[in-house]
């Protein structure tokens, strides 16, 4: 089986996203805080990169309807959340993140092993479609039945097996998705196909035993010990697109988990 890079960009317009749902105007919610949140979603989720200005102040007025001074406030709260940085002569970038990793290198394995050094690929195990159970259902909040993307890939840095990833979205998501779409990142494909990125995560970690079969594909022992991740990935509306089984037995990941009164953040790395 061939074994093809991938990789984790947005070939997307930024404006056409943050214009892809009305701005509530009547709501207690203002507008620059409205598009502030849009911005740092795509932030978080490494949409960009660092080294290309996003739009300029006006065009956003002129395509998104606001005024200057809504836009004006939205991006100086940016700076000061250290979210962006104005350069004099050039325009405002993302700022690179020194501190915890995005929601994407939390989530995505490609993000992950790059952020780490190493070389991502995927061997396609299976890609059809086939009618929800139960299970999946649930997770998807959609009734059984329904026809869903059936995504199952080993993943593998520098050519090494790392991880086992099934992974379940609604074939009305994405119609169109073909075996060659997913042999790269499937976030990105989600993200440049519908505007939709991942805003949150509910994920059960599990210790459990390879069978004889996740044991011979990550190239291990029978019984050998290893990580199961089962998880559900939320839109910003807390609409789940995305169900997964990810089963690992790299002895270098880590995960690390900062408990907050406001928030609790669990951000996975590799070593």
């Amino acid at each position: 089986m061939s074994r093809t890079p991938t990789t984790w960009r947005y070939p997307m317009d930024m404006i056409s996203f943050l214009a892809s749902e009305p701005f509530d105007r009547s709501g207690d919610t203002p507008l620059y805080v409205q598009l502030k949140h849009r911005i740092a979603l795509l932030i978080a989720n490494q949409a960009f990169d660092t080294k290309t200005p996003l739009p300029r102040e006006l065009e956003i007025c002129e395509r998104l309807e606001l005024s200057r001074a809504t836009v004006r406030r939205c991006f100086q709260d940016l700076v000061i959340e250290g979210r962006v940085v104005r350069k004099r002569g050039q325009g405002t970038f993302i700022k690179p993140q020194t501190s915890a990793p995005g929601i994407d290198l939390a989530l995505n394995f490609s993000a992950r092993m790059r952020e780490a050094g190493r070389v991502p690929s995927s061997q396609i195990l299976a890609f059809s479609s086939i009618p929800a159970v139960r299970g999946i259902a649930s997770g998807l909040k959609v009734p059984e039945g329904t026809p869903v993307w059936e995504i199952r890939r080993l993943r593998l840095a520098n050519d090494k097996p790392m991880e086992l990833n099934y992974v379940y979205i609604p074939v009305s998501l994405c119609p169109e998705l073909t075996r060659k779409d997913v042999d790269g990142s499937l976030y990105a494909y989600i993200a440049e196909k519908t505007g939709i990125l991942p805003a949150s995560v509910d994920a059960v970690y599990e210790t459990v035993n390879l069978d004889k079969h996740e044991a011979r594909l990550l190239g291990q022992n029978t019984g050998k010990a290893a990580m199961r991740i089962v998880r559900s990935t939320y839109d910003k509306t807390g609409t789940p697109f995305e169900v997964g089984v990810l089963i690992s037995c790299d002895g270098q990941a880590k995960l690390h988990v900062h408990i907050a009164a406001d928030k609790t953040t669990f951000t996975a790395t590799a070593q």
